[in-house]
């Protein structure tokens, strides 16, 4: 069974090291409400970007594992996705109401 609710403070030591390598070294190729994948690695990667700081930043494609990186790489994930979104015109609000098909207010 999936075990999304771990406290932020436990990680896996492998998958935060790898993570944080994934970012150095690769831009995000796409961002959506639930997931992210990176430009340079397999098409059907994707890293989970939902529920921060929870489930967020565990592998999700193409096999959901059970491993979270530290909050610091969840942190740093999110600045990442953020700045993603901010510098292709989407925000946290657009994702939320593209994906519940609904029409978001124009600011």
């Amino acid at each position: 069974m999936l075990n999304i609710f771990k406290k932020p403070e436990e990680y896996d030591r492998e998958w935060d090291e790898r993570l944080n390598e994934i970012m150095d070294n690769h831009a995000i190729r796409r961002a959506d409400i639930y997931d992210c994948s990176f430009e340079g690695l397999p098409e059907d990667s994707a890293i989970w970007i939902w529920n921060y700081p929870y489930a967020f930043g565990m592998p999700s494609r193409p096999v959901r594992v059970d491993i979270h990186p530290s909050l610091e790489t969840r942190k740093r994930l999110k600045k990442m996705v953020d700045d993603y979104l901010y510098d292709n015109g989407l925000s946290e609000d657009a994702k939320l109401c593209k994906a519940w098909g609904v029409r978001c207010r124009q600011s």
